[in-house]
């Protein structure tokens, strides 16, 4: 056969039904990933469609239902997001040369003081003690939705600076940093529902702060009721940013 009678190859056929129904949604991502400079659009898409239905739901039962007290979701779920913000702003002034100025080391302390309001959503569902049967599963469902929006919103963060660190420092001390964040998320948790700290309380009594942390880690906490939810956070945390790293290390 001559070379000019090679059968030509096939067209590049799209991905999915629908006769590449998704080829502009795609490129919508792959613009939206040039434009932040990070490849996190899709999952954050994701994750704010979910926001928007779990903060519509709350809307609507508050202009329409008798039950007006959880609007406290939207805002905690508002500040879960934070964090994501501010790793964004990291990562962009790592890749312009600024991993050492005074505001990449802001936005990084920014980021640490404010990720635990991603797992801390979880802790939400104490509000359900004492609710009677018909209300109970509706709202567990909805602080649930809360809840796991928020903390997939925390682990994008956390996956951003974990890269920094990893292409600094390597592989080991990469997953050494995301098991220390895991550790002081925790602890943030602990702080919030046990302590009712807020993460600006930190630029108010950041020495009571750190006191109240401090007699946390160096007391035998562990037998304590406090200290084993300290201790599973930290493992719910480190797992839940596992799993969000191996899903979207095969995207």
């Amino acid at each position: 056969m001559k070379e000019t009678d090679k059968p030509s190859p096939l067209p590049e056929q799209h991905v999915g039904g629908g006769g590449g129904s998704s080829a502009p949604f795609e490129s919508w991502i792959a613009a939206l990933d040039r434009l932040l400079g990070a490849r996190f659009a899709r999952a954050a898409t994701a994750c704010l469609f979910a926001s928007a239905v779990a903060c519509s739901i709350v809307l609507l039962e508050s202009a329409w239902g008798e039950r007006r007290r959880q609007t406290y979701l939207i805002f905690n779920l508002f500040l879960a997001w934070l964090p994501l913000l501010f790793a964004w702003t990291c990562v962009r002034l790592s890749e312009k040369g600024r991993d050492h100025t005074f505001g990449f080391w802001v936005s990084a302390l920014c980021w640490l003081l404010f990720l635990p309001n991603a797992p801390y959503i979880f802790t939400d569902l104490v509000h359900l003690m004492g609710r009677s049967l018909p209300h109970y599963w509706p709202d567990m469902m909805k602080i649930v939705l809360f809840a796991l929006t928020g903390f997939t919103v925390g682990m994008l963060s956390l996956e951003m600076m974990h890269q920094l660190v990893e292409r600094r420092w390597g592989w080991w001390r990469g997953w050494f940093f995301a098991g220390g964040v895991s550790v002081l998320c925790a602890i943030g948790v602990y702080l919030g529902r046990f302590r009712r700290w807020n993460s600006w309380d930190a630029l108010q009594d950041a020495k009571s702060i750190v006191r109240d942390a401090i007699s946390l880690i160096s007391s035998p906490w562990i037998s304590s009721t406090t200290g084993q939810f300290a201790v599973r956070m930290a493992v719910v945390v480190f797992c839940g940013y596992v799993m969000v790293r191996m899903l979207r290390s095969g995207r």
